[in-house]
């Protein structure tokens, strides 16, 4: 049971890993694009 729930937060984990820069330049740029008009 420990190994499944590890396998599940480690694919979570890598998925979090992928989507962080692309969540991190969306926050960034959104207030820029919502300035800018």
């Amino acid at each position: 049971m420990i190994g499944s729930v590890q396998e599940s937060t480690g694919s979570l984990g890598q998925t979090v890993t992928q989507m962080l820069p692309i969540m991190f330049l969306y926050l960034v740029d959104f207030p820029i694009s919502a300035s800018v008009g």
